[in-house]
């Protein structure tokens, strides 16, 4: 098995046994500040340039397993609107290869009128750039 196989079991592992650990419930959020700090994992299936003995070029498709975090933070306009920006980093083990990105980021948060509720969807909007 590869490196970055284990690394994702392990990374799999731990992300299920928080989620088992954690007992959350669903609040009205305040106005005013607000921040997010989130984790990812994810595998992505890229084309790499490949030259032979012979100097020709040939494309091969690589998978690559990425895992990082990002944060944002910003102001709680009301109890549905959000708006803020953030900064993320991520990591490729494989080609020891980091990415950064800046996003600005909005989201509106479902109301249920009158029921208190332990699951709150939103939908949320980022914009931004990678370097």
């Amino acid at each position: 098995m590869n490196e970055s196989f284990i690394t994702m079991k392990r990374t799999i592992f731990l992300l299920l046994a928080i989620i088992a650990f954690t007992n959350a419930e669903a609040r009205q959020p305040k106005r005013g500040y607000r921040g997010f700090l989130e984790w990812s994992s994810s595998v992505r299936s890229d084309n790499f340039g490949v030259f032979d003995i012979h100097g020709n070029l040939t494309m091969e498709r690589q998978s690559m397993f990425y895992t990082g975090f990002s944060t944002s933070h910003g102001y709680q306009i009301n109890p549905m609107f959000f708006i803020g920006a953030g900064l993320g980093m991520e990591r490729c083990g494989k080609l020891e290869h980091y990415e950064g990105s800046m996003t600005g980021q909005d989201s509106y948060e479902i109301q249920y009128v009158g029921t208190k509720r332990h699951i709150r969807p939103y939908f949320s909007f980022r914009i931004g750039i990678d370097f």
